[in-house]
C-alpha cells in the first residue's frame, strides 16, 4: 500500500511537472513569436524607409539633370506645354518622359511592395495631376509602350485615376 501511494504521488508529481513544462514551453514560444514579430516590424520599417529614400534619390537625380542643363529644362517645359518640337527635340522629350515615368513607376512599385500604399497611391495621383495639367506630357505618355502593357499595374492605375478625374470634372 505504501508503494502504491508513493507511486500515485510520483505520478501526480510527474503530471504537475509535465504541466509546468508545457506552460514554460508555451511562455518561451510566446516570447519567441513576439521577438520575431518585432524583428519583422523593424525590418519592414527599414524596407519602407529604403523605398522612400531610393525614390527621393531618383527624383533628385532627374531634377539635377534639368537644373544643370538649361536646354533640357527649356525642352522639358516646351514639351510639357505641348509646343511644337522638331524631330530631334521630340525624340529627346519622349526619352525624358520615359525616364521620368520609369522613376514614377519604380517609386510606385517599391512602395506598394513594402506596404507603403499611401505613398504608392500618391505617386499615381501625382502623375495623373501632371498628365491632366500638361497636354504635351499626356501625349508623350500615351506613346510609351509600357503605358499599354505594364505588369506592375502602375499604368492601369494612372489611367484609371485620370479617367476618374476627367469624369468628375465633366470632361470624360
Amino acid at each position: 500500500m505504501v508503494l502504491g501511494g508513493m507511486r500515485d504521488s510520483l505520478l501526480k508529481f510527474a503530471e504537475v511537472l509535465a504541466s509546468v513544462a508545457v506552460i514554460l514551453s508555451l511562455a518561451v514560444l510566446i516570447y519567441e513569436v513576439r521577438e520575431n514579430s518585432s524583428a519583422l516590424e523593424r525590418n519592414n520599417s527599414i524596407a519602407k524607409a529604403a523605398a522612400l529614400d531610393e525614390g527621393s534619390e531618383q527624383y533628385s537625380e532627374f531634377r539635377r539633370l534639368l537644373i544643370g542643363n538649361r536646354d533640357l529644362t527649356e525642352l522639358w517645359l516646351k514639351g510639357n506645354r505641348g509646343d511644337e518640337l522638331d524631330e530631334v527635340d521630340s525624340d529627346r522629350f519622349g526619352r525624358l518622359v520615359a525616364e521620368w515615368t520609369i522613376i514614377m513607376r519604380n517609386h510606385y512599385v517599391r512602395n506598394a511592395t513594402v506596404g507603403n500604399y499611401e505613398i504608392a497611391t500618391l505617386t499615381v495621383s501625382r502623375l495623373a495631376d501632371n498628365l491632366l495639367a500638361r497636354p504635351g506630357l499626356r501625349s508623350a505618355w500615351e506613346l510609351l509602350p509600357h503605358s499599354k502593357e505594364d505588369p506592375t499595374g502602375f499604368a492601369a492605375a494612372v489611367e484609371l485615376e485620370v479617367r476618374k478625374r476627367m469624369n468628375s470634372r465633366g470632361g470624360g
